[in-house]
């Protein structure tokens, strides 16, 4: 029996997209579970530099204040941001062969991805600069309404503002997000990644954030199911090893990440392999 491909050459509806990327997800996470897992297990290193010089518990906010003045701090965090963009690359260009049945060797996947992450940093750049530009008026308004005394009219306000002010973001969010297929598959600069990414979506956001909206929801359910467990198994285990100590300076957290990352990286590639069916569904329509 010949399966159904996954990029289809006419536009599908809902249902058939979301069924098509759940059955990418399960063929392909595997070949994409290293290149994510990289990055999620070097955001281990600001925790573990943050543990290697605490003092005491009591000493906690000064000692990682004296952390985050360091320069070679927020360059760690700045690696491990490019390292998780050009991890994210892998991974598509990894989807987009297992979809296609056109595996390359990993040297040319690699050779791909220092190619094209560059403009894919930038992308992102440029994308998370707009949304906080953005929700700026919003974080305002909100600041502004803590340092108030409470009432019903400024609850109101602040609910009207938080609908009105979140159309946009909550637009782009979604409009925007192709850039990281634009880039990665077709090669396109940073801005240009998001122009084309805004081109695909146009007329077709609805449709797109439905698909993504069913993902979003089963994603949702692995975190509420997998956080709670294992942030209980790792501060169980910080404190029969160190002590109620251990649970004042956060040590657990490290534990916490360390088991949480293979589900971050198989989670994560559910949501590119929608992303990456979405983006094939739009070019679809594009030239329909």
């Amino acid at each position: 029996m010949i399966s159904e491909p996954f990029f289809p050459d006419q536009p599908s509806e809902v249902g058939p997209l979301i069924e098509r990327s759940f059955r990418l997800w399960r063929r392909a996470w595997s070949s994409c579970f290293l290149p994510l897992l990289l990055p999620a297990m070097l955001a281990l290193l600001p925790g573990l530099l943050f543990s290697a010089t605490r003092i005491a518990p009591t000493a906690g906010f000064q000692v990682d204040s004296e952390v985050m003045a360091r320069p070679s701090y927020w360059l760690l965090w700045a690696l491990i941001f490019v390292v998780s963009v050009g991890g994210q690359l892998l991974a598509v260009l990894r989807l987009q062969q297992r979809a296609t049945a056109q595996p390359q060797s990993i040297r040319q996947n690699l050779e791909q991805v220092l190619r094209r992450l560059p403009a894919a940093t930038g992308a992102y750049l440029i994308y998370f600069l707009f949304l906080a530009v953005c929700l700026a008026p919003w974080i305002a308004h909100l600041v502004w309404l803590i340092g108030q005394p409470f009432s019903a009219d400024a609850l109101g306000l602040f609910l009207l503002s938080t609908v009105l002010l979140w159309i946009i973001p909550t637009w782009f969010s979604l409009a925007g997000v192709f850039f990281l297929f634009a880039a990665g598959l077709e090669g396109c600069a940073a801005l240009a990644s998001l122009r084309r990414s805004l081109a695909l979506i146009r007329r077709h956001w609805w449709h797109t954030s439905a698909v993504i909206g069913v993902v979003l929801l089963a994603y949702t359910g692995i975190l509420l199911v997998a956080l709670p467990l294992i942030m209980s198994l790792a501060m169980g285990v910080s404190y029969f090893r160190h002590g109620p100590e251990a649970l004042l300076n956060l040590q657990w957290l490290t534990g916490f990440e360390l088991m949480f990352a293979p589900i971050h990286a198989i989670s994560l590639s559910l949501i590119l392999a929608t992303g990456l069916v979405c983006y094939h569904d739009l070019i679809a329509r594009e030239h329909r």
